[in-house]
């Protein structure tokens, strides 16, 4: 099996405004880090860093002076070599944050390509921030118009009990001033063989349905407690914090998680038998979770652009927006990288937010909402990129 390390990502141990010795620092550890997985097989995917949030450690600054920090910071970026960098969530579900500074969003990430960020509206010690879903809406709406083919959205989220120190883009949230790193996973193809071996040794349904959780757990258990080794090992040497390892199976095009859970024999992704398969693997991926060090998420994504057996499926018929906020019940990260129309109201945009954020507050677990409005496209239209990183993807009704 080839397992592939989506992302190393590092946290950022000082406050807004960071230097550039800041940032120099989080480039050379994450290559370093790099370089020591590398040397064990790894295949290392991309490399980010995650900081505090931003408007919480700089208010009550200006908008204006936050964007003409925000472009130093890219430049910085550029000088070292790192091309994502997470400014954290906008933690809007407090009443008294100023929605003023959400507003500023569409200009920092429309200027500055390795900037991501997240406007996180609810959470189970704040409630919901009923108010704080429109100008939400108002930023992906602004995003697809002020950045080519509306990609702009890819490293912008709504977030609902955004995860502290997950490895994975737009929600990283590192929330203090220690300095570490997390790793995620691209597991998918790995995962659809551990579910084929299973089905091949237990070819009756009901045996390979009663072994197949324990199967997953045991493949997730086994590359966990090699990579969580290397890490300690590291984090010990160098005297920085290890956050932990995302379990979250991360799609890529034909690495496809819709695929994966097809080869469970239950019927097509988001039909019958879906939320079934899904919770099957949800529960190896937690079980696995209780034996290793892990953050963020945890659960499975579903990233709609990114995965070659979603897109199938929403073209076909079988999946919907609705279809999709159900199985966020029982998967990792809700709505992502969803294509919808590109004169879509925001009003129907932040309905849509809101309900993400209701189904994360009722079942207590992070979720998150990551809409592409595309600009000229219609709904039941093609959602076409240049990106080799998004799949042709029909427009979803909202």
């Amino acid at each position: 099996m080839t397992i592939r390390i989506r992302t190393i990502t590092i946290g950022v141990g000082q406050p807004h405004p960071l230097t550039f010795d800041a940032i120099a620092r989080a480039a050379e550890m994450a290559q370093v880090i790099e370089q020591v997985y590398s040397a064990r097989g790894y295949e290392i995917q991309t490399l980010r860093v995650s900081t505090r949030p931003l408007f919480t450690d700089l208010a009550p600054a200006k908008t204006v002076d936050i964007i003409a920090y925000t472009e130093q910071l890219q430049k910085w970026l550029s000088e070292t070599g790192i091309s994502y960098l997470s400014l954290g969530p906008a933690l809007a579900d407090e009443s008294s944050f100023p929605l003023e500074y959400i507003q500023s969003l569409p200009r920092i990430l429309a200027n500055c390509p390795a900037l991501n960020a997240t406007v996180q509206i609810a959470s189970t010690e704040f409630g919901l921030n009923a108010a704080a879903a429109l100008p939400t809406a108002q930023v992906m709406l602004d995003l697809s118009k002020m950045t080519s083919e509306g990609i702009g959205n890819m490293r912008f989220a709504m977030t609902a009990n955004c995860p502290l120190y997950g490895p994975f883009f737009p929600a990283a949230f590192h929330p203090d001033s220690t300095w570490g790193f997390s790793i995620g996973l691209q597991s998918v193809a790995a995962l659809q063989d551990t579910i084929l071996q299973t089905k091949e040794t237990y070819p009756d349904a009901d045996t390979f349905l009663a072994h197949c959780s324990d199967d997953i757990q045991l493949f997730f258990e086994t590359i966990g407690r090699d990579i969580e080794a290397i890490a300690q090992e590291y984090a010990a040497k160098n005297q920085v914090e290890y956050y932990g390892l995302d379990l979250s199976p991360a799609p890529n095009g034909e690495e496809s998680i819709a695929y994966a859970i097809e080869a469970m024999g239950l019927g097509a992704f988001g039909a019958a038998g879906s939320i079934a398969a899904l919770a099957q693997i949800t529960s190896a991926i937690k079980g696995a979770g209780a034996t290793l060090k892990t953050c963020g998420y945890n659960g499975i994504f579903l990233p709609a652009l990114e995965d070659a057996g979603i897109a199938a499926r929403i073209a076909d018929a079988t999946v919907s927006l609705q279809t999709l906020e159900l199985l966020s019940t029982v998967c990792g990260s809700g709505l992502d990288t969803i294509p919808i129309a590109g004169n879509a109201a925001p009003e129907k945009i932040a309905a849509t937010l809101l309900d993400v954020a209701a189904l994360s507050l009722k079942h207590r677990k992070p979720l998150s909402a990551r809409l592409m409005p595309i600009p000229g496209k219609q709904d039941n239209e093609i959602a076409v990129f240049d990106s080799p990183w998004l799949y042709p993807t029909p427009i979803v009704k909202l």
